[in-house]
């Protein structure tokens, strides 16, 4: 997959090249709150849950406005998404007694996107793909050990901007939906474990973005 990314990346800065002569180069930030439902089950038992997870979170973008037609754009959150320690302990059952402790990073945020105007006022539309790394960083009492998987996510945002100034003021709606996420376990003898699947993620986001076109 980290080959995949590079492709896409690679791709698009061509792209930005071809058309520098009539393409205009912005800058800019992106703070956004972001509410997602997940539902979780596995394989061992017949249990699911469903989760809301809520955060807020803070990304860098470079876009170029082709003919002012189209922008093309690659964004990065510059930092890891960490998720809280969840703790089970089983001192009290009759076997796997202990503490269990698991904790998932995101890491490797990135993405790329498209946005064209709607009319003359401000109004735009934007189509995005995002991909992040999911790494498991647990101690399980009963010594299975979980793998990494990737989270492939598509976008499409509903925006209006208003220039302030020198610069471009955003107010963004985004509607997301992501892959299923499977990940599995191995024993301490290397064996097959548990599968864990996260599906049926989506959500919303709202955001509001700072940008300086050069």
């Amino acid at each position: 997959m980290h080959k995949l990314k590079t492709i896409i990346i690679a791709t698009i800065l061509s792209t930005f090249a071809i058309f520098s002569a009539s393409a205009q180069v912005s800058v800019g930030i992106n703070v956004k709150g972001v509410s997602l439902d997940a539902n979780g089950s596995e394989t061992q038992s017949n249990e699911s849950r469903t989760e809301t997870l809520e955060a807020a979170v803070g990304s860098i973008f470079i876009e170029y406005k082709i003919m002012d037609l189209v922008s093309i754009g690659v964004e990065a959150i510059p930092y890891d998404i960490e998720s809280e320690t969840v703790t089970n302990n089983r001192d009290e059952e009759q076997v796997d007694t202990g503490n269990t402790t698991v904790q998932v990073d995101l890491e490797s945020n990135v993405g790329a996107y498209l946005m064209a105007p709607l009319g003359s006022e401000g109004v735009y539309a934007k189509l995005g793909v995002t991909h992040s790394d999911i790494i498991t960083n647990e101690n399980m009492n009963t010594g299975t050990k979980y793998g990494n998987d990737d989270l492939w996510g598509t976008h499409l945002s509903l925006g209006f901007e208003r220039d302030v100034s020198d610069v471009t003021m955003r107010l963004e709606a985004t509607l997301s939906e992501y892959e299923d996420v499977k990940i599995g376990g191995a024993d301490s003898e290397g064996g097959q474990g548990n599968v864990v699947t996260v599906s049926g993620m989506d959500g919303y986001s709202v955001g509001v973005s700072i940008v300086k076109g050069f």
